[in-house]
């Protein structure tokens, strides 16, 4: 109840009054964004990357300094674990994890060609962990993998922070990075707009 509290007085403080005092420019109204994680958000946990993160994002500008949008992922990576009471056991597991969310940014132009932008996501993500199979380390290595089994989900809302920096190539095209929660902690991609 207190972070949903925070989060209305922030949207009401710092984002309502930029849609209300922005000036109204010609500008393209939608954006398509395109990008690959360059961390994915389960880096800690050191996976070996199947599908790198990757993201599309389809956004309106409501305004020069506002704008909404959807945003999709997908990632595949593959880890393995100690099994818990035997640690001669490892535990291969694969994870899939998509992400579908709503996001809202406040955007400036501190220079003519470069933006930069912040703002909140509203997300689901469908975490599925699938458990490949058991390694024995005592037993040969080309022989060892015990069959695998079942798959445990992890599905959950979620609410994130991201902040961000975008170039224009062209009037249309532009390339842009960003730092935040959700598919991936860094992602990199290219942008079009009409």
């Amino acid at each position: 109840m207190k972070f949903r509290a925070h989060f209305l007085l922030m949207l009401t403080l710092f984002i309502f009054p930029m849609v209300g005092f922005s000036q109204r420019i010609p500008l393209p109204k939608w954006e398509v964004r395109v990008g690959t994680g360059m961390r994915p958000t389960f880096s800690q946990d050191k996976p070996e990357v199947a599908i790198p993160p990757l993201m599309a994002e389809l956004r309106t500008k409501i305004n020069p300094h506002f704008s909404l949008g959807v945003l999709a992922g997908h990632t595949v990576s593959h880890v393995s674990r100690p099994k818990l009471g035997a640690p001669h056991f490892v535990n291969n597991y694969r994870n899939e994890f998509s992400v579908i969310a709503l996001r809202a940014a406040a955007h400036s132009s501190p220079r003519p060609k470069w933006g930069a932008y912040g703002g909140m996501t509203l997300g689901y993500g469908i975490n599925k962990m699938i458990l490949t199979g058991t390694t024995d380390n005592t037993l040969d290595p080309r022989s060892s993998t015990v069959a695998a089994r079942g798959a445990t989900a992890g599905n959950k809302a979620f609410v994130s922070a991201y902040i961000g920096s975008s170039y224009r190539i062209g009037r249309r095209w532009g390339l842009y990075g960003e730092l935040g929660f959700g598919i991936s902690v860094l992602t990199a991609g290219l942008s079009y707009q009409w």
